[in-house]
């Protein structure tokens, strides 16, 4: 931080005269300069000062020519020893209005003022994140357990930690960026799936049985709304833009090390409004009582902050549960493990894959509650959802072989996707016609997808198919019980 008494701004003005015209021939040397100052700006130059309202301050100016151009320059200092810079403002606020006013180009090349203000802000920032990631570390380990950050660093870390001589394990926390934590506290999600939403609407027979709190538990809320605001009597929006704007404040400040008098106050003002509520949040902490499902929806939440690929792993796994779930439609209230055991004793699902979405499930929930998944756990996962994709896409193939021996043997896609819709158990939602035709197309040599292992379908017309009739019984038995 500037702690000197010394204060500079300097100034490369440019004329050039297919902008300025007769102008250019009159101000053609420092001298003429300053009497253009003196005219337009009411200011008082004298040698090596300029007077605006009864205070001096330093002054240097010189000028040259831009080769071969019609253009001129004039470098201009003006500098003071006075901390109070309200008249020094004012004077670069018109040494800037005069010269922008006859089309002048203006360059800054040194901003002491502005990089006073922007030390001070960074000093301000840097505390009220430091305050955030206190307050959330402290959050995530007294409510999701102590194991979620000391399982929380990658290998790499770890064994630079081994080498130091403090061996202390910071939190993956830290690595947040200052945007990341606040949506942690201020971003909304949703604890309990849409599915069950429209079942618990569907189960209502009339409005009398409409219960208006279990339907609000499907709403998306945020950390801070659900766990602070009644005791803050605080708003998470108005927090969340506090927090989104001072973000912005924070990025000029650390690209720039610029910052004007203005963004200064406001920096100030949003600290200043944010720190006692942050104060007080610390301070209520250690009354929060979070249920099973918030907790692990919490570290959830954070693990896919942290990394972004793990939010597209974890959308896809609750997806593929979804659908191996929609294969029971009417079973909603049931544990996962009672849907699994369901569909394979009724053979609508085979063991192996049933267990695949078991343990894909058991890794995502162990992964978001006690540790931020690393570069080989996000391999893992990726493998392990590409099998389960596969097993799931093999019951399809399943179905849609069935519904072509009921309709003979050939059909359309049409009438294919009919008998999926009058015939299935399962919940169709957006991409089912896709997963119909990719049974077809994966086991049909005339298909571009062909898989290379079971022939079964002839492409006989467009968007007709029909089973080939060479097909035999063992052929056809591999084809049903080990996946095609």
């Amino acid at each position: 931080m500037k702690t000197s008494n010394f204060f500079q701004t300097e100034y490369l003005v440019i004329l050039d005269y297919k902008s300025v015209g007769a102008l250019f021939s009159f101000i053609d040397c420092p001298q003429r300069f300053n009497e253009f100052l003196k005219k337009a700006g009411g200011l008082k130059v004298q040698n090596n000062s300029i007077v605006f309202s009864q205070e001096k301050f330093i002054y240097k100016i010189r000028h040259g020519e831009v080769p071969e151009k019609e253009q001129r320059y004039f470098y201009i200092s003006i500098a003071t020893t006075n901390n109070d810079f309200k008249n020094y403002v004012q004077l670069l606020k018109v040494i800037k209005k005069v010269v922008l006013s006859q089309s002048f180009i203006i360059e800054s090349l040194q901003d002491d003022l502005s990089f006073y203000y922007s030390n001070r802000a960074y000093a301000m920032i840097h505390e009220i994140e430091n305050m955030m990631r206190k307050f959330i570390t402290f959050f995530m380990i007294t409510n999701v357990g102590k194991e979620w950050v000391s399982q929380n660093i990658s290998s790499d870390v770890k064994t630079a930690l081994a080498k130091s001589k403090h061996r202390d394990y910071a939190s993956e926390l830290q690595k947040l960026d200052f945007k990341d934590l606040g949506s942690i506290l201020f971003n909304t999600y949703q604890i309990a799936d849409n599915q069950l939403l429209y079942d618990k609407i569907d189960s209502y027979r009339s409005a009398d049985e409409i219960d208006l709190g279990e339907l609000k538990k499907f709403i998306p809320k945020s950390n801070w709304n659900v766990f602070f605001k009644d005791i803050l009597n605080c708003d998470g929006p108005q927090l969340k833009k506090n927090w989104s704007e001072l973000y912005g404040l924070r990025n000029t400040v650390a690209h720039t090390s610029s910052l004007s008098e203005f963004n200064y106050h406001k920096i100030k003002d949003l600290v200043d409004e944010l720190k006692p509520i942050l104060n007080e949040a610390f301070k209520n902490l250690d009354k929060l009582q979070l249920e099973s499902s918030e907790r692990k929806a919490i570290s959830e939440r954070v693990a896919t902050t942290l990394d972004s690929k793990v939010g597209v792993y974890f959308d896809e796994i609750n997806n593929l549960e979804k659908e191996i779930r929609d294969l029971l439609p009417e079973e909603h209230n049931l544990t996962l493990d009672e849907v699994l055991e369901k569909l394979v004793s009724n053979k609508s699902l085979e063991m192996f894959t049933a267990e695949k979405l078991r343990k894909l499930v058991e890794l995502k929930d162990n992964l978001s509650f006690e540790s931020i998944p690393s570069a080989e756990n996000i391999v893992q996962i990726e493998s392990q959802i590409n099998e389960l994709r596969t097993c799931i896409q093999e019951t399809w193939s399943k179905e849609v072989y069935k519904y072509f021996v009921n309709l003979g043997g050939s059909a359309t896609l049409e009438r294919v996707y009919n008998e999926v819709v009058t015939n299935t158990h399962r919940k169709l939602f957006g991409s089912w016609k896709t997963s119909v035709r990719r049974a077809i197309y994966s086991n049909s040599s005339d298909a571009d997808l062909f898989e290379g292992k079971f022939d079964i379908y002839k492409r006989v017309g467009k968007g007709k198919w029909m089973l080939r009739k060479d097909l035999n019984e063992e052929l056809i038995h591999k084809f049903l019980n080990h996946g095609g």
